[in-house]
């Protein structure tokens, strides 16, 4: 979580700089603001592509065997009894999970290793969500004097030289960094959006693995 929150409020610095400059809020204001922008669209779009996202795995989940079974029959591939298991493992799983996982938890010794596994990590992406939004504050409001500071390391002999070469590492860097987001997310919203209009099966799915 935080080199996360630190590559997130390297991408919104200059942002937030012409922010500050133009209306002269303080820059905890605006990290605040922002942090908080940012945790309300990802709980927005949680709540809205999440249960769409979730239906199109269970689906494609479940036709994996059949679609095994074709690639056997069109290709002429043995992939022997995978699709067969896959078929009873998806099917005993959409009519009762419970005897269908319980296999997992026999004997006492690997039950307490699969909940720990399953607790360890349920506790470290708890711990994330709630730490990379404070990181990211913090971050956010304190980019610039990190960047005093960095530059007040350097050696004054050639300081005005390094702060060039410098300034310009971080315009390309920082552009290219931008521009690719940018562009991912574009290609992502393009495909979902027309493969949803020509009505592809799985197309949220296909949009964000693309």
């Amino acid at each position: 979580p935080v080199l996360l929150a630190f590559v997130v409020a390297y991408i919104c610095d200059p942002v937030m700089q012409v922010v500050a400059t133009r209306s002269g809020v303080p820059r905890w204001i605006l990290a605040l603001v922002l942090t908080l922008t940012l945790i309300l669209g990802v709980v927005l779009l949680v709540t809205w592509v999440g249960p769409l996202l979730t239906e199109q795995v269970q689906t494609l989940a479940s036709k994996v065997p059949q679609y095994i079974s074709t690639v056997e029959k069109r290709y002429g591939v043995k992939i022997g009894t995978v699709s067969e298991h896959l078929a009873t493992f998806a099917k005993g799983l959409k009519a009762s999970p419970v005897e269908t996982l319980s296999p997992l938890f026999t004997g006492t010794s690997q039950a307490v290793g699969v909940l720990g596994t399953i607790l360890a990590g349920t506790m470290e992406i708890l711990l994330s969500a709630l730490l990379l939004p404070i990181f990211f504050f913090l971050f956010a409001w304190h980019f610039d004097r990190l960047r005093l500071d960095l530059g007040a390391l350097i050696a004054d002999g050639r300081g005005a030289r390094v702060h060039r070469t410098l300034h310009r590492m971080d315009q390309a860097v920082s552009g290219f960094v931008r521009g690719r987001l940018l562009i991912a997310l574009i290609t992502m919203v393009g495909f979902t959006v027309g493969w949803s209009w020509t009505e592809v099966p799985y197309a949220l799915l296909l949009g964000i693995v693309t």
